[in-house]
């Protein structure tokens, strides 16, 4: 093998306007490329550490969002509780209140009732006792001396028995 110097200067010169046309050709548009393929990398890592932080912010209002509803839930469940113990209890004194009137006017009634049972009672015993003082005596008594004399006795009973 020789060494041609002549055939050397032209490999020389053909790799020097190679490597001219390659990297006009080639490496300018391939870094202008690169450039703004790691421009937008950069910009995109950019929009989603904002958005991580965006979310972080929405996921920590939300939080507290979400903790001031359970609040006011259980606020609500709490009034709702009081509200019905104080119907409860309104009802049971409502309840309560009929059922003393209930019983005052019972009584009341019985006690009506009693005198109303006595006074009929004080009409058939006066009748009995005419008649059988009539029996007795054979003589016509009149209907007001027996009223007198049964009113008398009853007046004395509801003293004294009574």
């Amino acid at each position: 093998m020789s060494f041609d110097p002549l055939d050397f200067a032209i490999h020389i010169v053909n790799i020097v306007i190679l490597f001219l046309i390659l990297r006009v050709l080639v490496y300018k548009p391939v870094l202008k490329f690169m450039r703004g393929r790691e421009a937008r990398i950069a910009n995109e890592l950019k929009a989603a550490a904002d958005m991580g932080r965006e979310a972080a912010a929405l996921k920590d209002e939300y939080g507290a969002k979400l903790a001031a509803a359970e609040d006011d839930a259980r606020d609500i469940l709490r009034d709702g509780t009081n509200k019905a113990a104080a119907a409860a209890e309104e009802i049971v004194g409502a309840a309560k209140a009929e059922a003393v009137k209930i019983t005052d006017e019972a009584k009341e009634l019985s006690e009506r009732e009693r005198h109303a049972a006595v006074a009929g009672m004080k009409d058939n015993i006066a009748d009995l006792a005419v008649s059988l003082a009539g029996k007795i005596l054979q003589r016509e008594v009149t209907a007001e001396d027996n009223r007198a004399a049964v009113d008398e006795f009853f007046s004395s009973v509801d003293k004294g028995a009574l």
